[in-house]
């Protein structure tokens, strides 16, 4: 169901006056303007991780700048990575190609990113991207990889435009990631991350920034599983349901209180109980995102954790999930109750700008 302008109006009150709190603390400031220093031909690169929900988002406010309805927390994982190359020039046109083959998907997106991207600095010419996913598993959905691929892009491209120095500025990547997929703005700033949206809120002042929690703290594992849904239908969907404007105006009821009090337990209890929510709206708006096997895994988790409640569990828009706790013992007698493959995850550290990154050879003879 569509928002009504009183709707909006509200949402972007109360957006204004969360953003008014958190600047209070010096956040969410406007991105700070960089000089550009653009070389014909010069081959910059970025690094990019994937992310999984906490508090989730689906359904832009402004789908033409990606600013979403609401704000969002998410938590990077290494279960994939994504490494982009990026290469200026003075003429041509714009070029992606992922994974070693040209893609029409990344394409629409970067070419609407891009767009904007070259009128707000002024920018004539093209960008040339070569972006490789790094998976641990052979295929799934719903392990947050568009979001490491507009991180990567985005640092590759703000390195490209604006130097080295520059991608140091997190917001300033995280911005610009945003046009790519929202969930980029999370990949960019890593760890526990925080993104502000709301309707009425500035480009500039669009985008993640890192909460002081610690991440190392989490032990994690995944059971990946593939699925043909796409995320794009998965907004559509979330916007069809009853349950959407409840779901929506519940996060910013709860957010201040939960990157202001809440500890690591509090916020994996939060995106358990936001997987469940999400479910809900998807389902009611005729999308079912898991598979048999994924539901027999919920049960059994739900099973587990009568017995012990310092597991966690958390889920996207697929059928993967993954598995979360502070305590590694517990996380480890989920893994042997629940019998499948797992994949052992980590909080990654913060992909430094100063990385340098071996390129394959396939992308030696593309930007040739």
């Amino acid at each position: 169901m569509e928002m009504t302008k009183s709707e909006i109006a509200k949402l972007s009150r109360l957006g204004r006056e969360m953003h008014s709190k958190l600047g209070r603390k010096g956040m969410f400031e406007e991105v700070k303007k960089h000089e550009k220093s653009l070389e014909e031909g010069r081959i910059t690169n970025g690094v990019g991780y994937p992310i999984i929900g906490i508090e989730k988002f689906l359904g832009y406010y402004d789908s033409s700048m990606n600013i979403a309805y609401n704000p969002s927390i998410s938590l990077t994982t290494d279960f994939s990575r994504a490494e982009a190359f990026c290469q200026y020039l003075r003429n041509g046109k714009d070029e992606v190609v992922l994974d070693g083959a040209s893609s029409d998907k990344y394409m629409k997106r970067m070419e609407k990113a891009l767009d904007f991207f070259k009128r707000e600095n002024r920018i004539s010419g093209s960008f040339r991207f070569y972006i490789t996913r790094k998976k641990r598993y052979k295929d799934a959905k719903g392990l947050g990889e568009s979001a490491s691929v507009a991180s990567a892009a985005s640092e590759a491209l703000v390195k490209c435009v604006y130097g080295e120095e520059a991608s140091k500025d997190r917001r300033l990547v995280s911005m610009y990631a945003r046009l790519v997929s929202g969930s980029g703005t999370r990949s960019s700033s890593g760890g526990i991350s925080m993104w502000l949206s709301y309707p009425g809120i500035k480009s500039g002042q669009c985008y993640a920034e890192q909460l002081n929690e610690k991440q190392n703290d989490i032990n994690l594992f995944a059971i990946p599983e593939k699925s043909k849904i796409e995320t794009i239908g998965a907004h559509d969907a979330a916007k069809r349901s009853d349950f959407y404007k409840p779901w929506v105006f519940g996060k910013l009821s709860r957010f201040l209180d939960e990157i202001e009090f809440a500890g690591i337990d509090q916020l994996l209890q939060a995106a358990e109980n936001d997987t469940f929510r999400l479910d809900a709206v998807l389902m009611s708006g005729g999308m079912f995102v898991h598979n048999d096997r994924s539901l027999q895994r919920i049960k059994k988790f739900m099973d587990f954790k009568e017995t012990d409640d310092r597991v966690f569990m958390s889920a996207d828009t697929g059928p993967s999930l993954v598995f979360l706790s502070r305590n590694a013992k517990s996380l480890n007698s989920l893994k042997k109750f629940l019998g499948d493959e797992a994949l052992e995850g980590a909080v990654p550290k913060a992909s430094t700008s100063s990385e340098k990154l071996k390129m394959p050879k396939e992308a030696e003879s593309f930007f040739k």
